[in-house]
């Protein structure tokens, strides 16, 4: 597994907390600012459908080669997050319908449009819920 959160095998790389930090600051700032918890949406994944997903992400060969695996690395970093005080939302990824949200969005299968997925996802079931 990637040791960088940033690297799409990385358990983090679907990983978003919302809302996005001001717009003001430095990108290098970032890592110097605690945000109150909030939403943070992680890409999530059926085992029926791991083996597609992985054939799908052009970074797919970055992903854990088991579902197993990735599950474990999964569930570790929600419950840390969990823990941190943040509401964690699965976004749960089909394939087809992600390579047809991609297109639709005229991105690739990657890291950056999961994040994308994620945030929406996080963003749609905040907003029904009113948070």
């Amino acid at each position: 597994m990637p040791a960088n959160p940033d690297q799409p095998g990385h358990p983090a790389a679907g990983v978003h907390n919302l809302p996005e930090p001001p717009p003001a600051l430095d990108p290098g700032q970032h890592d110097q600012i605690r945000f109150t918890p909030g939403t943070v949406g992680m890409a999530w994944y059926a085992r029926e459908n791991y083996d597609a997903i992985r054939r799908l992400m052009a970074d797919g060969h970055q992903f854990a080669a088991t579902f197993g695996e990735w599950q474990r690395n999964a569930q570790r970093l929600e419950h840390q997050l969990r823990r941190d005080g943040f509401v964690v939302v699965r976004a749960f990824i089909n394939p087809g319908l992600f390579a047809a949200w991609c297109k639709v969005h005229s991105l690739g299968a990657n890291a950056a449009a999961r994040k994308q997925f994620a945030n929406f996802i996080a963003r749609e079931q905040a907003a029904r819920e009113g948070r």
